[in-house]
């Protein structure tokens, strides 16, 4: 009978030391999983601010490009203009 009730009390124990074990070691993996998770959405955040500063400035340059073809036709435009204006001079002298 005294080998049946220490055969219990053993397992007993050896199944608290188990469970305490496994707890602890669930706990360790928890808060390091929340670290990692942390630090992923800090980077993502970055990523995220960075993506919206890139989009700013392809607006802003994507603005002057607009303006530099804008002023380059008013240019050939004009070109054109003081070409025809050379051309009826030089009939008229020639």
């Amino acid at each position: 009978m005294e080998t049946i009730v220490t055969t219990i009390l053993t397992c007993l124990c050896t199944l608290i030391g188990i469970f305490v074990s496994a707890r602890s070691t669930q706990d360790k993996v928890t808060h390091e999983l929340d670290k990692q998770n942390a630090l992923q959405n800090a980077e993502i955040q970055r990523i995220k601010d960075d993506i919206k500063e890139l989009k700013e400035t392809v607006k802003s340059h994507n603005h002057y490009a607009q303006l530099f073809q804008e002023t380059a036709s008013v240019l050939q435009e004009k070109q054109t203009v003081a070409n025809h204006r050379i051309d009826d001079l030089e009939r008229k002298v020639g």
